[in-house]
């Protein structure tokens, strides 16, 4: 009789099995990062209104002059919280906010003459620089959202529903000699967005924005 072999099979090793799902994670992280770089590095389109611009059309000072405007806003709601009106350019000048406290301005920011033009609902802080010069104007734009009456152009239900400011800075290539009043793009007055603006939510040809150059 032939004897009978008892052969022992190994169980198949952990060590390898843990070691193939680690290669397999790699792989797919790795897949996922590429995919993640080629999104990245796809140039950002945004959609833009025929009277909308970019602010990288502005110039250094330019875009300084915008940034303490956008900067302003909180302070300025506090202060309407607090007088129950939209604050004239003499209070914000006292409360050392710029660019209306134009002598706290750092150079080479324009440093403009303000005024103030209240709507009730919404108010226009309009900047204008020496007569002669070719710098911008600039128009600082607050629209109370719970408010009632919104001026044109509102992009209304764009906005965040608990924002309770919406801000927008306008702009004119030369001085204007007196405000324009509430329908800014039909007076030649272009928008200035960020490219991080949640109102830029469509995608599209990105070369829109370079258009302009002051």
């Amino acid at each position: 009789m032939t004897p009978t072999t008892t052969r022992l099979v190994p169980p198949y090793s952990a060590r390898r099995e843990t070691l193939w799902v680690l290669v397999l994670l790699l792989v797919i992280i790795a897949a996922m990062a590429v995919r993640f770089a080629s999104l990245e590095t796809q140039p950002t389109e945004v959609s833009l209104k025929p009277y909308q611009d970019l602010d990288s059309v502005l110039s250094t000072d330019q875009h300084l002059v915008y940034r303490t405007m956008l900067a302003s806003v909180s302070d300025i709601h506090d202060l309407r919280a607090r007088e129950g009106l939209w604050p004239e350019v003499l209070l914000l000048e006292e409360e050392g906010l710029q660019p209306f406290a134009r002598d706290l301005m750092p150079a080479p920011a324009d440093r403009l003459q303000w005024a103030s033009y209240d709507g009730g609902t919404w108010v226009d802080y309009l900047g204008t620089p020496d007569a002669g010069t070719n710098r911008l104007s600039y128009i600082l734009r607050l629209i109370d959202l719970h408010g009632g009456y919104h001026p044109h152009p509102h992009p209304g239900v764009d906005y965040d529903p608990e924002l309770r400011l919406a801000a927008q800075v306008w702009v004119f290539e030369r001085p204007v000699r007196s405000y324009p009043g509430e329908r800014l793009p039909e007076a030649g007055w272009r928008w200035i967005l960020s490219s991080t603006d949640p109102l830029l939510s469509r995608r599209t040809n990105p070369g829109r924005a370079a258009r302009v150059s002051w």
